[in-house]
């Protein structure tokens, strides 16, 4: 069993989350292997020899969990429907208003819930058994927070914001 400290969000992760409070969700992006990407803030646009990409000034995202759209009650779209292309789900995404981002709140040691202002949530469901990240925040500053449920959470510096990035 995990134990409950682990996958309580720690202080200092939090006041970071704080200041994303009533931000914008400015875009929600399905990727590779139905990865997902939420971002808050302003859009950012990140301009290397290879690709221009928009991003979030925050960005949530998983890259191997699971994740549902829940709106007003009801399961909207999620990482296991059955599609054809990828495509088909950021169609979906991108007719939906997100609103305002409120919170991460950790569901279980396995899943967490991102909340939004207007009846809107995307919850993130670990549905793999080995030790490998099931959410990650990139912050603005170049600080990245991840939680992998045999480990719990970590903070660490990247070389600079990630959004300079030119590699």
């Amino acid at each position: 069993m995990v134990p409950l400290e682990s996958f309580v969000i720690p202080n200092p992760i939090m006041l970071r989350l704080e200041e994303m409070v009533e931000k914008n969700c400015c875009l929600v992006k399905v990727g590779c292997y139905k990865s997902i990407r939420i971002g808050v803030g302003e859009v950012v646009e990140i301009k290397n020899p290879r690709f221009t990409a928009f991003h979030g000034a925050w960005e949530i995202g998983a890259y191997n969990a699971a994740w549902r759209v829940i709106q007003n009650g009801k399961i909207v779209c999620g990482s296991s429907d059955p599609i054809d292309q990828i495509q088909e789900l950021q169609v979906v995404l991108d007719g939906l208003k997100f609103g305002l981002f409120r919170a991460i709140t950790p569901l279980s040691a396995f899943d967490f819930r991102i909340v939004f202002n207007n009846e809107t949530t995307i919850d993130i469901l670990c549905t793999f058994q080995n030790s490998d990240e099931i959410i990650h925040i990139f912050f603005p500053d170049g600080w990245v927070a991840s939680y992998a449920y045999r480990v719990g959470w970590d903070i660490e510096l990247g070389r600079k914001p990630w959004f300079d990035r030119t590699e």
